[in-house]
């Protein structure tokens, strides 16, 4: 009888720690699902910072060397 109750409640705790285990495994697979969101979007966001910043910098290179031009021509006028 003391073996058949041990059985009994042996079970029960098993199949209470599957039911625990299931429950927190579906937790972490959800919790990965949304730090994976969330590094998508946060390289989106990054790309499109580096994409400006490109933007920017080709945009003041290009003013750069053009002021490089207008100083040369107003030495030259100057001669």
């Amino acid at each position: 009888t003391e073996l058949k109750e041990a059985q009994t409640k042996l079970t029960h705790l098993n199949a209470d720690l599957n039911q625990r285990a299931e429950k927190r495994t579906a937790e972490l697979e959800q919790l990965k699902e949304n730090l994976e969101q969330t590094v998508m979007d946060r390289t989106k966001e990054m790309k499109e910072k580096m994409e400006e910043l490109e933007k920017f910098k080709k945009l003041t290179v290009g003013r750069e060397l053009k002021m490089i031009e207008l100083k040369k021509e107003i030495e030259r006028l100057k001669a």
